[in-house]
């Protein structure tokens, strides 16, 4: 009998036998940035889901998984619902909504509606209060929420976009001992919110969901030169082929030799128009191809690189630490070239924020910045420590035998970005068709926020 003319059940059956056990739950998801609403609601695949009312007006990260919704705020979850597969849906958790009086002016909001109607009245312990009570207290909890309010009477809350990678591990270290940062919780509050690439680090910023960001300077002045607004206030760290520079690693048995074998392979970053994907197409063009046309690229979340590498999805992986020592841990793998050593300067890791932000808010910037270098100090000094810190906080998900001996990007000392790299930066991103045209570095530097 042809197959044509069998059931799929029947074909099915056949082929059980040699089907591979799934023996755990998928556990991809996709992630985004989004503000909740004032109703305390947030979008995700065309429907609303609620949130804790914690998390109002506050920018979370939402993890679409197969048969979940996750939204994050910071470290914390403050929403998981079995996904709903219809459209136009309000999707309510009650239970996270007790204290949404709180937020919401003018009346409370009743299940299955998404805004407050006009002339609603709260019901509270029995009694009744009239909608312009409510205004009053509502609009002072949203005042609080929002960031408004006398700079004088409480810290400047400081929204960050971060990486997932350990040349930041400042910031981390910042999140996981407030007690070393003297100005933390009294100048400003530190808020983290990681990304997978620098493109969506940079919808956030432009969408005003975070402040300012981490970033490659690749990134930075790309963004600048085609007109988004930032100001450059830091470096974390630098890539040196001297110390480490990220690798652009191969498998063992791999048939690529140098750059020239590259062509008709497939390339995985983290992110597009970034450092890493910078990197490759200097080696391409120094070895004749044509980066447009002589290879692939595809978009790879740091954690899964490595398996995309061994599993065949892609020939050359662009690993970042920590995750690098993690494959490199694994064996199998060798490196066919670094990003020092392809771009010819030691790219670094940045600082940009919002440059309204910083006029607005110029001493919490200047005592975040103050901590930053403290942070920095410590970090170098008690490396060992400092990492313990941030694995005892779940900052990152590793082995600490892997983790704590690591050897990863150099530290800046002084946490101050080079105007000379900038320069080479350019040079590179015209070169390469990145940008086509140059603007004045010293447009986007900005030291002031450096006490004397």
């Amino acid at each position: 009998m042809a197959i044509r003319d069998r059931t799929v059940w029947d074909v099915f059956q056949d082929e059980r036998s040699s089907s591979m056990v799934l023996r755990g739950p998928f556990d991809g998801f996709v992630e985004k940035a989004v503000r909740a609403s004032t109703a305390c609601l947030i979008m995700a695949d065309h429907n609303r889901y609620s949130v804790d009312a914690r998390a109002a007006v506050r920018m979370l990260l939402v993890r679409s998984h197969a048969e979940r919704v996750v939204v994050l705020l910071g470290d914390d979850i403050v929403a998981d619902h079995p996904s709903c597969f219809r459209r136009d849906q309000i999707i309510h958790d009650p239970r996270g909504r007790i204290r949404l009086d709180i937020f919401v002016p003018s009346a409370t909001i009743p299940i299955g509606t998404d805004e407050p109607s006009a002339g609603n009245r709260l019901h509270t312990g029995g009694s009744m209060f009239r909608s312009g009570r409510v205004i009053a207290f509502a609009a002072a909890a949203i005042f609080t929420l929002s960031g408004g309010g006398n700079a004088d009477d409480k810290p400047v809350s400081i929204r960050l976009g971060t990486t997932t990678t350990s040349g930041e591990d400042q910031i981390w270290l910042m999140k996981a001992r407030p007690d070393i940062t003297p100005n933390q919780g009294k100048a400003y509050t530190l808020e983290t919110f990681p990304f997978r690439g620098g493109d969506l680090r940079f919808r956030a910023f432009q969408a005003g969901q975070v402040d300012g960001a981490v970033s490659t300077g690749t990134g930075a002045l790309t963004a600048a030169t085609k007109g988004v607004a930032l100001s450059v206030v830091a470096a974390l760290s630098e890539e040196d082929d001297a110390f480490y520079s990220s690798p652009y690693v191969v498998l063992d048995n791999s048939p690529i030799k140098s750059p020239k074998d590259l062509k008709g392979k497939t390339i995985g970053l983290n992110g597009l128009r970034e450092a890493f994907e910078l990197g490759a197409r200097l080696a391409l063009l120094d070895a004749g191809l044509d980066p447009d046309r002589d290879v692939k690229w595809a978009v790879i979340p740091p954690a899964s690189m490595g398996e995309a590498l061994r599993s065949g999805k892609i020939d050359l992986a662009a690993i970042s630490q920590p995750f690098y020592e993690d494959e490199r841990t694994r064996g199998g793998i060798r490196t066919l070239f670094t990003h020092a050593g392809a771009s010819g300067f030691k790219d670094e890791f940045v600082l940009f924020f919002d440059p309204k932000f910083i006029r607005q808010n110029k001493g919490a910037m200047k005592a975040f910045i103050a901590d930053f270098r403290v942070a920095t100090d410590f970090y170098l000094k008690n490396m060992r420590e400092a990492r313990q810190a941030i694995l005892q906080a779940k900052l990152i998900d590793m082995d600490p035998a892997v983790y704590l001996p690591m050897v990863a990007l150099r530290r800046k000392a002084d946490g101050k970005p080079s105007k000379e790299y900038f320069i080479a930066l350019q040079k590179a991103l015209l070169r390469t068709g990145y940008v086509n045209a140059s603007i004045d570095i010293d447009t986007i530097l900005d030291m002031s926020v450096f006490e004397n």
